[in-house]
């Protein structure tokens, strides 16, 4: 009889975990000790600490754990002392206990520390404690031991209480006392330093004016998380794992929805219902934007500003069940959705066209929230953005406003499929009285402006100030140099600038010989040692060479004649008759000498002729005019000069900045 998969699963769980019921813990056996209760606890433990596990065994054992009735760690009962035998799959260790109060613990020196502090211990009085074998259920600073009974370990070895591992702390010779009593401190700053550690990322509400700056102040973040976990915030709003099916569906959903109202802007472009564009752009109650709402955007950016709603998202669905913890304010009709739009993916049923549609409606609910009465969950995520988990540290505004306005981009395009859904455009006129302008207003005038209570507003008004707050405040130097100028130390790093002139000189050597001896360019002197160039020359498909007469085809017949003198290009060209043609070989051969040859251009034009442009405005450089503009490659002065353009400016500012990058 076939094995049901539930049972299967439950069965493959159980050979790493095991549930005990009396005291409502699950243990790890690999640990040796309970896992915390809380789902994303339970999946992060096997996901860091055991990530050689398959992620079918991790899938199990999410899907057992979530059977099963689990206290809280401060709701766990330990066993009485002395009571009972060992739980077998706890860990067993040799321990001490106090003889005046029960405290317990692994270590002496700590006990000793307890015996001193707290009942006044003095060595005239003799030894206050007394050696256990003791277990525990979480080991972390606030474990709970209990003493158990045990003659045997597990595997038959004894377990020799009188063998003390640890050196005697009261040896009578002074030095070496203080000594062990040094190491004893020492031992103990590290203890609090390993907690200070471990709770690094919780946030304490600092309102001293020199830690407190301006940009700080004008976040509150400090007062919105205070005493908060920021790792356990941020982990929940990172993308699904293999085990969570139903985000991922979610997170799925999310991003097709996001892509239809971006492809909503360009149909109102499409339709000649440019007057939108300029609105969408506004922030301005009765103002439109001098320019619109730009549609031309890298897939990148496209895709950078979809994660963000994501995990939006998935950040609200997670805290449903944890809202206290995570600090999530919901209003009853954010609630109620939100578990509506888990319930139907925990059906399993694949109905993409209704869970987008409650997914769209779930956006909406999120953006048309005035934050007279409720602080809005968006403004709450916005906040988990800004915290760094990498750096345990708040973001600066430099690195923060572009998150925001991935943010702003996203309720923009969904609050104009809202107003406008494009199923209604085709036949808009026939059910409609009101023109498309004046209906998106009257959405646009109450949430997509500046001077309302709403999640725009905020996430708006905190990245204008972000901007000018990046922009008047100074970064420190990533690069440095030496006093002797001889060492650029650049983010901890150290170049040698005798080794950097060294590596310069051999690209260029490198490119010399390939051009002479596998392009076959083996001319001593240039082809000409005067040129003036003209750069306002307009028409496509012109550049410098056209300015000769007959320029390319006297180009042309040069480079011919040059390579018909070079031994090697006997291999390249066959002679069939009448007809001449090329060994296939030899040239895949040359084309890949030319893409070497391209490469080290590159480079050579990189660090070589000054400040060099993105990698977009590199690779878009032209040396003859096209139908979009003029070439950006010159001759000035008898030397090739370089004209870069910054288009991340130009595609979001609508501002043209050109700057001349350097000549060869």
């Amino acid at each position: 009889m076939p094995i049901d998969t539930d049972d299967r699963e439950m069965e493959l769980a159980r050979r790493y975990v095991t549930y005990l019921r009396e005291y409502g813990v699950i243990i790890c056996h690999k640990c040796k000790y309970a896992l915390h209760p809380r789902q994303r606890s339970i999946r992060d433990h096997f996901y860091t600490i055991h990530k050689s596990m398959t992620a079918e065994v991790k899938k199990a054992i999410g899907k057992y754990t979530k059977t099963l009735f689990l206290n809280e760690v401060k709701d766990v009962i330990v066993p009485a002392s002395d009571s009972l035998g060992p739980i077998k799959e706890l860990e067993l260790c040799k321990g001490f206990k106090c003889n005046t109060c029960g405290y317990m613990s692994r270590a002496k020196r700590t006990m000793i520390n307890h015996c001193y502090e707290l009942h006044s211990y003095v060595r005239s009085k003799g030894v206050q404690w007394s050696r256990r074998h003791i277990q525990t259920f979480f080991p972390n600073q606030k474990c709970k031991y209990f003493s158990v009974n045990v003659d045997r370990h597990d595997d038959g070895d004894e377990l020799d209480l009188d063998d003390d591992d640890d050196e005697d702390l009261y040896d009578d010779n002074p030095t070496s006392s203080i000594d062990r009593l040094l190491e004893a401190s020492l031992l103990e700053t590290e203890r609090r330093e390993e907690e200070r550690r471990r709770n690094i990322n919780i946030v304490q509400d600092e309102s001293f004016l020199v830690k407190m700056t301006p940009w700080l102040r004008r976040t509150r973040w400090s007062k919105m998380f205070k005493g908060r976990d920021m790792e356990t915030l941020v982990n929940a709003i990172r993308p699904p794992d293999e085990i969570e099916q139903g985000l991922r569906l979610i997170w799925e959903s999310v991003a097709r929805v996001i892509k239809r109202c971006i492809e909503g802007v360009n149909d109102v472009e499409d339709r000649a219902w440019d007057l939108i564009p300029f609105w969408l752009n506004s922030s301005v109650l009765n103002e439109p934007d001098s320019k619109p709402f730009r549609t031309y955007i890298t897939d990148g950016s496209v895709k950078k500003y979809t994660k963000t709603w994501q995990q939006l998202i998935c950040f609200c669905v997670r805290a449903l069940d944890e809202e206290d913890t995570h600090g999530i304010q919901f209003q009853l009709n954010q609630r109620m959705g939100f578990e509506e739009l888990r319930g139907m993916v925990e059906l399993d049923q694949e109905d993409a066209v209704a869970l987008d549609l409650k997914m769209m409606s779930m956006f909406t609910s999120l953006i048309k929230q005035s934050e007279w009465h409720t602080r809005s969950p968006v403004r709450y995520f916005c906040g988990v953005l800004g915290y760094n988990l990498g750096s345990s540290q708040w973001r600066l505004p430099v690195h923060y406003t572009p998150i925001l306005a991935g943010v702003q981009y996203c309720i923009r395009v969904i609050m104009l499929e809202h107003a406008l859904p494009q199923d209604e455009r085709r036949d808009y006129w026939k059910n409609n009285r009101k023109d498309p302008l004046e209906r998106f207003r009257e959405i646009r005038d109450e949430w997509l402006v500046a001077g309302k209570p709403s999640p725009f507003r905020y996430v708006h008004s905190l990245m204008n100030y972000g901007m000018g707050s990046a922009k008047n405040s100074g970064g420190r130097d990533r690069a440095r140099w030496s006093a002797d100028n001889k060492r650029l130390y650049f983010d901890g790093r150290v170049l040698e600038m005798y080794r950097w002139k060294k590596f310069v000189l051999e690209l260029l050597d490198e490119a010399e010989k390939i051009l002479k001896e596998n392009l076959l360019f083996d001319r001593q002197q240039p082809y000409r040692k005067e040129y003036v160039d003209d750069p306002n020359v307009y028409g496509v498909g012109y550049y410098f060479i056209d300015k000769i007469h007959r320029g390319r085809r006297q180009g042309r017949r040069r480079v011919l004649a040059d390579l018909r003198k070079h031994a090697k290009f006997e291999k390249l060209m066959v002679v069939e008759g009448d007809h001449i043609s090329y060994d296939a070989e030899e040239v895949c051969e040359y084309e890949g000498h030319i893409r070497r040859f391209q490469e080290l251009l590159i480079l050579l034009f990189n660090v070589s002729c000054g400040l060099s442009g993105r990698g977009t405005e590199i690779t878009s450089l032209t040396y003859m005019n096209t139908m979009e503009g003029n070439r950006n490659i010159v001759i000035e002065d008898n030397q090739i000069m370089f004209v870069t353009e910054y288009h991340k400016s130009m595609a979001i500012m609508d501002d043209v900045k050109v700057r001349v990058s350097g000549t060869v």
